[in-house]
């Protein structure tokens, strides 16, 4: 505590940080344990090892993202759901044009739909409408795909896992 949340917590950093969260640490730890017989492999038969693994992956998800037939992917879709279920229970208020303050329980948030922005600022962090965004986004009639960044798409998924995985080029 004494270095101060903006060294270690993400939604203090002073500037917009998407590039690491849980999704890309666990990916990465994944992986990792997938490939650990690997290692002892020389260097070109261990590159080889994971190009069969991430072919095999890519397969396996391009798969499964082409029988999602909703908008959002399965994890984005579940993430807006419950924060759909809490927004429920708060009011939305016009300030001026795209900006609104949410009121929950016990505190206001004040919402600008316009930058995509949240007080509690996990609508900018993650790039997905938050509890209170989503409430200003029901008062203002909008949809709430209209604010998910597009990386939470399954046209994005598709894209992502439709790309060829290259062998390695031949031994001389």
């Amino acid at each position: 505590m004494g270095i101060g949340p903006e060294k270690w917590a993400r939604s203090m950093c002073p500037m917009p940080v998407r590039r690491y969260s849980f999704m890309t640490s666990n990916a990465a730890e994944a992986f990792n344990s997938r490939l650990l017989w690997a290692r002892r492999l020389p260097i070109c038969s261990m590159l080889e090892a994971i190009r069969i693994v991430i072919e095999k992956w890519f397969s396996e998800r391009l798969r499964a993202a082409q029988q999602i037939e909703q908008g959002l992917t399965a994890e984005a879709g579940k993430m807006v759901a419950i924060e759909v279920q809490k927004s429920r229970r708060y009011t939305a208020q016009r300030l001026s044009g795209m900006k609104y303050k949410v009121q929950t329980a016990d505190r206001s948030f004040k919402v600008d739909l316009e930058k995509k922005k949240c007080e509690c600022r996990v609508f900018q962090l993650d790039q997905l409408p938050c509890s209170h965004s989503i409430a200003a986004i029901s008062e203002a009639g909008d949809t709430i795909a209209e604010y998910v960044d597009s990386y939470y798409t399954n046209d994005f998924l598709i894209d992502t896992y439709s790309r060829e995985v290259n062998n390695l080029p031949p031994r001389r």
